[in-house]
């Protein structure tokens, strides 16, 4: 799929959801949208405003709010592979059990833990860059990001590359916990 297709398509569907009346939503089928919206955000994006971006995720992540376990398997199929109880990682079998206990004709509540336990490739994808971007708007807010939050709530040391006098060096990062102790 062509970054420059998707990006069109998700567009289109965009723009018709936004002619919706507010009434009109519920009974429009909005799965086209979170197609789009997933191949199109799947892709690194480079460069743009990363505030910007993040409020189109965030759109794609309401969308998922309109469907079913069922509807979102007809749109972005569960990937086939059986192996995942071998490798400890998740599979079909994995996902299916996953939107079983879900329901499947139950609207997805929250999609970022529906979608977390979704096997997907594109998904996937989508997911990645999302959290990528939400670390970047975080970082530039002065705050930590998701790995560095992560690694210090859980006293794990970090460490990032820094030019001495020519000379490139692995040093300390100096991060905070949930006590304000240094760890």
């Amino acid at each position: 799929m062509n970054q420059l297709i998707a990006y069109r398509l998700f567009a289109k569907e965009t723009e018709k959801a936004s002619k919706l009346k507010r009434h009109e939503i519920s009974k429009f089928d909005l799965s086209n949208l979170a197609l789009w919206g997933v191949k199109a955000l799947g892709y690194k994006s480079e460069g743009g405003n990363d505030e910007d971006l993040l409020v189109t995720y965030s759109l794609v992540l309401e969308v998922f709010k309109t469907l079913t376990p069922r509807k979102l398997m007809n749109i972005l199929p569960i990937d086939k592979n059986f192996d995942g109880e071998k490798y400890d990682c998740k599979d079909y079998f994995y996902t299916v059990n996953k939107c079983n206990e879900y329901g499947l004709e139950n609207q997805i509540k929250d999609p970022l833990i529906f979608l977390w336990d979704y096997h997907n490739r594109e998904i996937g994808k989508f997911l990645v860059n999302y959290l990528s971007v939400l670390s970047e708007v975080s970082r530039k807010n002065g705050e930590m990001g998701i790995l560095e939050k992560f690694s210090a709530e859980n006293g794990i040391k970090t460490y990032v590359e820094k030019e001495i006098n020519g000379e490139k060096y692995m040093v300390e990062n100096l991060t905070f916990n949930s006590d304000n102790k240094i760890i």
